[in-house]
């Protein structure tokens, strides 16, 4: 737990992270007609809300750091 929260500080791994939640779209609904679709979305935000809770039990400064970041980058 220490190492997570030691290397989510690096504002580096911030930025990566982000890019990597956005590819995974966790707040985004996965509902498609194509259910092979929505099974491929539905992977996806999995791996994104399992990214989101190991830096929540991490370092909840860095969380809240992320969501801040991911928020400003959706009003842009």
């Amino acid at each position: 737990k220490e190492e997570r929260a030691s290397i989510i500080q690096d504002k580096r791994v911030l930025r990566l992270l982000l890019q990597i939640l956005d590819k995974c779209h966790p707040f985004k609904i996965s509902y498609n007609p194509d259910e092979r679709r929505e099974a491929f979305l539905e992977g996806e935000r999995n791996i994104g809300n399992y990214i989101l809770s190991v830096i929540a039990s991490a370092n909840r400064d860095a969380f809240n750091l992320l969501m801040a970041e991911m928020h400003k980058g959706e009003n842009e």
